[in-house]
């Protein structure tokens, strides 16, 4: 399964990639140069680039990725409906909380 979902992945990123080089050409070439596929980097990979990373924002709009692989992870290790159930009760009422926090989270950052 591990190994179909990996090709599935790399299938879609190939098929993503290709249509942003015909859309945006040497600029997606570029682009694709300096920043990693997969792994994020933890520095800058552009040399204009002074603006630090924002990893707050960026957890926070990844979580319920990482609350979706927690919620895996925990009913395979304990194999134990509750405690998977409780885990996917967790991320899904941490995503109700970001969408709902969203527009209000928007405002203040405009102000």
């Amino acid at each position: 399964m591990l190994l179909a979902e990996t090709i599935l992945l790399l299938r879609l990123v190939g098929r993503e990639e290709l249509r942003l080089e015909q859309e945006y050409g040497e600029r997606f070439r570029a682009y694709a140069q300096r920043v990693p596929g997969f792994l994020p980097s933890l520095r800058a990979r552009f040399e204009d680039e002074s603006q630090l990373p924002q990893w707050r924002e960026a957890i926070w709009e990844q979580a319920f990725q990482w609350g979706f692989v927690a919620t895996l992870l925990a009913f395979a290790f304990t194999l134990s409906d509750p405690i998977g159930y409780a885990f996917a009760v967790a991320t899904l009422s941490f995503v109700v909380l970001q969408k709902l926090a969203h527009p209000i989270l928007s405002r203040l950052r405009r102000t």
